[in-house]
């Protein structure tokens, strides 16, 4: 059984194994999931099986994390959350997400947010978790700001998108 700050009745948080290979190589190599990140090409299985292998320091040792969000009755993949740039001075870190299209507008990712916004804050005793969200990403910035997250700041032509530089917005959530 899985601690509860990793479990929902429609999501279930959990490390990467070697089965997730396909279910990542399709999701990293999708145009519309890469579409805010900064892979700039094709990632291979091989680098993949890399990952997988060395994510198992985790989230102290390797500074970020990912875990797979799954349907709890049958284990299957259905997204992942990445915890990025931990700062253990300072008791930060970065949040992302994605979820594949159809599961979406299920309240997955609420869930998924919300769970690890809880594990960072609460079980790693951060301060503070942050996401930057590409100006325009209406459904991302509703997401953040229903788990609590603040727009706090407007980072100018941060990010190139689309044949242009982009706005990347800085939400913030920390404890109060």
């Amino acid at each position: 059984m899985y601690p509860d700050f990793f479990a929902t009745e429609r999501v279930r948080l959990r490390a990467l194994e070697p089965e997730d290979l396909e279910f990542l190589y399709r999701c990293e190599n999708d145009a519309e999931l890469r579409e805010s990140g900064n892979t700039l090409v094709p990632v291979s299985r091989s680098l993949l099986r890399d990952y997988i292998d060395k994510s198992s320091a985790g989230l102290m040792d390797a500074g970020m994390m990912r875990l797979v969000i799954c349907t709890p009755e049958d284990d299957r993949p259905i997204g992942a959350v990445d915890l990025y740039e931990y700062d253990p001075f300072h008791k930060r870190v970065s949040v992302g997400l994605f979820v594949v299209p159809e599961y979406r507008r299920e309240g997955i990712a609420a869930d998924a947010l919300r769970l690890v916004t809880r594990y960072a804050l609460e079980h790693l005793r951060l301060h503070q978790v942050v996401a930057y969200i590409l100006k325009g990403n209406e459904p991302s910035r509703t997401l953040f700001e229903s788990a609590g997250y603040e727009h706090t700041a407007t980072l100018r032509q941060w990010m190139w998108h689309r044949g242009d530089y982009s706005d990347v917005l800085l939400y913030q959530l920390w404890k109060k």
